[in-house]
């Protein structure tokens, strides 16, 4: 090698970030190494010097030196050969290791490189784990799961997706873009869902989807979705994880319960009979039909949010105590005669019926029929 050349070897030997060294092929003495050696190893120049890797303990797996031997034999040379290195501290590194045989002073040597790839290993192993996780995740959800490329199409699907819209994964993975979904454009919702792909979380209200199965039959299911983007490491969004949540037995029975509210409400106001809806610890008033409100003369914004109690409605206050002791006992009074005093101090005879309800708190419906 000329003087030039020697030179300039040096130098990048010297430079390189990467262990780099030379060892004796028969027994892995140590010949020389650059400064990296130390950053990495833990030793310094004076510790290595003359030093086997096997003194050193270089190789934290038994029998590793033996293995790395056995391929130089084997092919000549060696690249990208993975293994734990120990340092002087005792801490194992994950590396790569390169050699290849190499005469140096006039000995059978070897060339080596070592990169270590700890912080990549372990940022690899955590990658694994969170893709486990997520399609354990993914896998065990009770929810329909779809993840969106960037384009509205499906890159992947859960079980329960299948469930819900009874589709193959296959089908729904071919060609399908919820960006084009006609039933989404019919509702308009395809300019909100779009928002989830400028990086919003995007909830969409509960919709009602219609489903035609296989013999022509069709049904109707009540889904609410939540658009979730998925960022990388570099903040860039990368996906759309849709979740979505069939809600169809809430819905009907909060549908159910509006109807039922809404019967009860017009039965309320248009009946005949005076009626009331009171709580029965406080005498507070909730709310009354317009016959309550004619009996007694009052007005509903001067009698709703009132006790009976201000308003002096009971001729006889024992009266009150004694009809909410039987009520709260026997959940129900019939034909029990009572005396009301009207906004004019007019006494008013009545028969007094009442049922016992909960409605939030402690409440009950007082129907009294006129004497």
């Amino acid at each position: 090698m000329r003087i030039a050349d020697e030179y300039q070897f040096i130098e990048l030997f010297n430079l390189s970030p990467s262990m780099t060294g030379v060892t004796k092929l028969s027994d892995g003495l140590i010949l020389a190494a650059n400064p990296a050696a130390t950053e990495l190893t833990g030793y310094n120049s004076s510790e290595w010097f003359g030093k086997t890797t096997a003194e050193l303990g270089i190789y934290a797996n038994e029998g590793e030196r033996d293995r790395i031997m056995d391929l130089v034999r084997e092919k000549g040379e060696i690249r990208n050969y993975e293994f734990l290195l120990r340092r002087k501290d005792g801490q194992t590194r994950t590396c790569l290791l390169s050699l290849k045989p190499f005469p140096y002073n006039g000995e059978d040597c070897l060339l080596f490189i070592i990169t270590d790839i700890s912080e990549q290993k372990q940022a690899e192993d955590e990658l694994r784990e969170s893709e486990l996780r997520f399609r354990t995740m993914m896998e065990q959800s009770p929810f329909s799961m779809l993840v969106l490329s960037m384009d509205g199409c499906v890159v992947e699907s859960n079980e329960a997706h299948s469930r819900l819209w009874g589709i193959d994964p296959e089908l729904i993975q071919s060609g399908y873009s919820i960006l084009k979904d006609p039933q989404l454009e019919k509702m308009g919702l395809i300019p909100l869902i779009r928002k989830a792909f400028q990086g919003e979380h995007v909830v969409l209200p509960a919709m009602e989807y219609e489903l035609s199965g296989a013999s022509g039959t069709t049904k109707k299911i009540v889904v609410k979705e939540n658009f979730y983007p998925l960022r990388g490491l570099d903040g860039a969004i990368r996906y759309i994880i849709l979740v979505q949540e069939d809600v169809t037995e809430t819905w009907i029975s909060e549908k159910a319960f509006r109807e039922s509210e809404e019967r009860f409400s017009l039965a309320f106001r248009s009946s005949p009979a005076p009626m009331l809806i009171s709580e029965i610890d406080s005498g507070l008033m909730l709310d009354a039909n317009n016959h309550w409100l004619s009996l007694l003369g009052y007005t509903r914004e001067e009698m709703i949010g009132r006790t009976s109690f201000e308003l002096e409605i009971w001729e006889n206050p024992d009266s009150r105590s004694t009809f909410a002791a039987k009520l709260s006992k026997e959940g129900s009074v019939h034909d029990l005669p009572m005396r009301f005093r009207t906004k004019t101090g007019e006494l008013v005879d009545v028969l007094w019926a009442a049922e016992k309800t909960l409605l939030g708190a402690n409440r009950c419906c007082f129907p009294p029929s006129t004497i």
